[in-house]
């Protein structure tokens, strides 16, 4: 049978313990909760569970869409999907080690992580990111699909080496899917910032799936 904690603790008690606690709140409660936790290896646990969760989302919301919204026409689909994708979704569950805790995070916060991921590289602009399967149910296979532009001279090859191995790891920080396959599809190119051109279109020959 599983261990329960002694006072029956729940997650949103502890969840407003570790708020208090990382904004230096001192209170009777909070010293009290404080002893408990530090005797009781079910709540301790928990705290850790959710100090990672927090820590996960937290990241998420540093992510800066500001940067996708820059004054050119031809970003208007990029920026409509990112409207779309940060709608909360689906909830993927995380793993936890009590039966009674139901850890999650969003659909709309994963893509994010891979907008962010893809951030760091300057010759790729992710235009659509979806996740297809049965998110809802830990375990269950999920596929990846990113559609982008590459920057006019970009090597397409090493940018889909590298945008993968970028999601690869970003999706393994932030969630516990498991990610079967990532279609990665280039179907533009753009200009360095600043210039007046639209991008043209790649051939069916120069865009990368994978």
């Amino acid at each position: 049978m599983m261990a329960e904690c002694e006072q029956s603790t729940t997650l949103d008690e502890l969840s407003d313990w570790l708020l208090d606690e990382e904004n230096q709140v001192e209170t009777s409660e909070h010293t009290a909760l404080s002893a408990h936790i530090d005797r009781c290896p079910i709540c301790s646990q928990r705290v850790s569970s959710l100090r990672q969760l927090t820590r996960v989302t937290s990241d998420l919301k540093e992510h800066d869409l500001a940067e996708q919204t820059q004054d050119t026409g031809w970003l208007d689909t990029i920026l409509s999907n990112i409207v779309f994708e940060t709608r909360s979704g689906r909830s993927i569950p995380l793993a936890s080690d009590f039966e009674q805790d139901s850890l999650s995070v969003t659909e709309g916060a994963v893509i994010a992580a891979v907008r962010s991921a893809a951030d760091t590289l300057d010759d790729v602009l992710i235009g659509k990111c979806r996740l297809h399967g049965d998110l809802e149910t830990l375990g269950a296979p999920v596929t990846v699909e990113v559609t982008a532009s590459l920057r006019s001279g970009g090597d397409r090859v090493q940018s889909t080496i590298r945008l993968r191995e970028l999601i690869v790891a970003e999706l393994a920080r932030v969630s516990e899917m498991n990610v079967e396959k990532i279609s990665i599809e280039f179907n533009e190119f753009f200009e360095s910032t600043g210039s007046s051109e639209d991008p043209a279109k790649l051939s069916p020959a120069e865009s990368g799936v994978s």
